[in-house]
């Protein structure tokens, strides 16, 4: 259920997706206590379950624009702050 691409010289290129399903594994492993096999299983037999986590990871985080403006804001405070 995890295979990166790989470049021209042989190596693996993760993607934002790839990094997700690494991160849920993970917590699953350790949060979650299953095995190894137990996260196999639960992968193989719902792999919607895989975008769905991905997917609500990033419906958890705000558009790059709204980022963007948030830290525009907090610059032009410290900024006024330091004159």
């Amino acid at each position: 259920f995890l295979k990166p691409r790989k470049n021209k010289s042989g190596q693996r290129v993760y993607v934002k997706k790839d990094l997700e399903l690494v991160l849920e594994i993970k917590r699953l492993l350790y949060q979650e206590r299953y095995t190894i096999e137990g996260v196999r299983k639960r992968f193989g037999e719902n792999t919607s379950y895989v975008k769905h986590a991905a997917e609500s990871k990033a419906a958890d985080n705000p558009p790059p624009d709204k980022i963007l403006e948030h830290v525009r804001k907090r610059l032009r405070e410290i900024l006024s702050k330091i004159q």
